[in-house]
């Protein structure tokens, strides 16, 4: 979606909250005008919109509206298992054994499976947007319309129930509630059995996916629910990755997402993801840990959209931005005031005065000593390894070690040379570096009536900017001059400061 989309996308849903130390994410839910939180499959089309299947429909979002696409033959009003043809064109299915296209403002019935033999919905899309359907036994070609182009004889279709369906490479794969393998090849219009899944089992399901231009098996066993992720390669399947079901409840839904290296899985305990490059039962990543992800996908934008079957939708717009709040960690409050990095620390003020340290790299949280105020923080900074804090009484911070001066109250400080020079509500000042900490500091600083809340230095300048109540002002050389815009005053609340 492009930018002015994802703004609005963004205020739509700004008050969603994360649930422990987690990429940051917001929501879609029936709150926000999801029609419903059963969500099955997401996906973006080539013009930039998402379409989303889910129990109340299949729907059209732009980032401001879910536009419904119906049809006047529907047994069923779920929608799942979104497609795009190589033309763009949408497609779906509902629960029921009829399959659709998005034809203008609504659904076009391509096919209706509601009453063949071992009913079941799954299609497939060729390179000519014809479409592959398993009816009564026999693998049938349809073009778009529906209309009937060939079909053929599948071998064992007595106990053919079809569990997945896929296209790659001019081959048809799909499989039974046997556990079989069946290859139907285009050029040669031959349906074969694989050797490696040619015998029947009724402890296996298989779902068939293909990503990054390979076809990817999930193999589940019935009884035990564990799984197996394997790559076909011709006649050999390749073990990835297991997943051991070690307390039965666990379930996989999906293999939906390719993110470089990486595949995701959805499942009842959030996103997983596996690589290629992964020793055999080792976990990659999570997402979601805990919620049941139905579908998931990567938009051109880099966001990643997850699916829930209860929950709606959530929406990563990076999964390197960290959510930290009073709920999922040692955080006292989520009211954040002031922020401050170095090195690999980042150190977090709040509104209550306590100052936290957070590792980047080890991700462990933890807070720093107080000295027993309760003003807001209002900046941190770092000077010789220790750092400085001001809120109430300025403090500094080496180790466990604290010391308090005298100086109070002050909004916003900056070190030039051998002094500090700071605002206050009602003054604003500088002081010797050596007597911060003095038990007279405030003897010792001096002073200018008139208060503000920021000031920054442009070294290359030499010029101090201080934003005052009063107005916007540069000081150099101890003369102050006031900065007007068309002869009106300017009133700074924050500064910005980068290097010069």
């Amino acid at each position: 979606m492009n930018k002015f989309v994802l703004i609005a996308l963004y205020w739509l849903c700004i008050g969603s909250i994360t649930l422990a130390q987690h990429p940051y994410y917001f929501t879609l839910n029936d709150e926000n005008g999801l029609p419903s939180n059963e969500v099955y499959d997401v996906l973006q089309d080539e013009f930039g919109y998402i379409w989303i299947g889910c129990d109340a429909g299949l729907f059209r979002y732009d980032g401001f509206r879910f536009k419904e696409y119906r049809s006047t033959f529907e047994n069923g009003k779920s929608k799942s298992c979104i497609r795009l043809d190589t033309k763009g064109n949408v497609w779906c299915q509902n629960f029921n054994g009829q399959i659709y296209r998005v034809a203008g403002d609504s659904l076009f019935l391509v096919q209706d499976l509601s009453q063949s033999n071992f009913i079941n919905s799954h299609y497939a899309l060729d390179d000519n947007q014809h479409v592959w359907v398993i009816k009564n036994g026999r693998l049938v070609e349809l073009n778009d319309l529906g209309d009937s182009l060939s079909s053929f004889e599948i071998q064992q279709n007595s106990i053919f129930t079809v569990t997945s369906l896929v296209y790659h490479d001019q081959k048809l794969y799909f499989s039974n509630f046997k556990g079989q393998l069946f290859v139907f090849d285009q050029a040669t219009k031959q349906v074969q059995i694989h050797a490696h899944y040619s015998s029947e089992s009724d402890d296996r399901l298989l779902k068939l996916v293909v990503k990054n231009n390979r076809v990817y098996i999930i193999e589940e066993a019935v009884f035990t629910k564990n799984y197996q992720l394997f790559e076909l390669q011709g006649s050999e399947v390749k073990s990835i990755q297991k997943f051991t079901n070690t307390n039965g409840t666990f379930r996989i839904f999906s293999l939906n997402l390719a993110m470089t290296e990486e595949l995701w899985m959805g499942s009842n305990m959030g996103a997983l993801a596996v690589s290629k490059h992964q020793i055999e039962g080792s976990a990659l990543a999570s997402l979601l840990p805990g919620k049941k992800v139905s579908s998931l996908f990567q938009d051109r934008e880099g966001m990643v959209w997850l699916a829930t079957l209860d929950e709606g939708i959530f929406i990563i717009p990076h999964k390197g931005v960290i959510h930290l709040n009073a709920q999922n960690s040692t955080l006292s409050e989520s009211n954040i005031t002031a922020l401050f990095s170095s090195d690999k620390l980042l150190y977090i003020g709040t509104h209550s005065g306590n100052v936290f340290e957070f590792n980047l790299i080890t991700k462990q949280l933890h807070q720093l000593p107080n000295a027993g105020g309760l003003i807001s923080v209002k900046k941190i900074s770092k000077q010789n390894n220790n750092l400085t804090v001001s809120n109430g009484f300025l403090r500094e911070l080496n180790g466990h070690q604290m010391r308090l001066s005298q100086l109070s109250n002050l909004r916003d400080y900056c070190i030039i040379g051998d002094s500090m020079y700071f605002v206050q509500p009602e003054f604003t000042g500088s002081i010797a570096i050596e007597n911060i900490f003095t038990a007279d500091a405030e003897e010792r600083a001096i002073k200018k009536l008139g208060g503000g809340r920021v000031l920054c230095y442009h070294p290359k300048q030499e010029q101090l900017y201080l934003g005052l109540s009063s107005g916007l002002f540069v000081e150099k050389y101890g003369e102050r001059n006031e900065i007007t815009y068309n002869e009106k005053k300017i009133l700074s609340v924050h500064n910005y400061t980068t290097k010069f």
